[in-house]
């Protein structure tokens, strides 16, 4: 039995804000972290303002690679730009429904839900997940999404 039901449009801006939150939350991110304040220190350390400047320009670097990324594959995907999107939730799994098709995930194939402040995402993999915007959401499918058992 069906219990919730959303219908939202994706868009550049929300493929983005998605790009950005799995970004944010990678590996890559963890490890760079370190390694631009210890080069930022190595600079200062022997007095040399290349290696400050280089590890000042990696994170705008890598957030602009990412913006561009997610762009060239937003505008590449027919099937998803500018999509009307229907996504509903059952007891144990959800269905989202494109104009193109539609697919099935069971609760146990969920590897994560994201939650930012304005979306959650619920990850079937690390690069493919399925946006859900607040603003669309009551407070029960909220407390729904956060009730999933995710698998590990």
């Amino acid at each position: 039995m069906k219990l919730f039901e959303i219908k939202t449009k994706y868009s550049l801006d929300e493929h983005l804000k998605y790009n950005y939150a799995i970004y944010l939350r990678s590996k890559e991110l963890k490890i760079s972290i370190p390694l631009v304040l210890f080069v930022i220190i190595l600079g200062i350390i022997v007095k040399n303002w290349i290696y400050i400047a280089i590890a000042a320009l990696l994170p705008i670097v890598s957030f602009l690679s990412v913006y561009l990324n997610a762009r060239k594959n937003y505008n590449s995907n027919k099937a998803l730009k500018d999509a009307e999107i229907v996504v509903e939730f059952y007891d144990d799994h959800l269905i989202q429904k494109l104009e193109v098709g539609s697919y099935k995930v069971e609760h146990d194939k969920i590897s994560k839900i994201i939650e930012t402040k304005t979306h959650f995402y619920i990850m079937i993999s690390r690069n493919q997940g399925v946006i859900i915007p607040k603003k669309e959401i009551s407070k029960e499918l909220e407390k729904h999404i956060k009730s999933i058992k995710i698998s590990k």
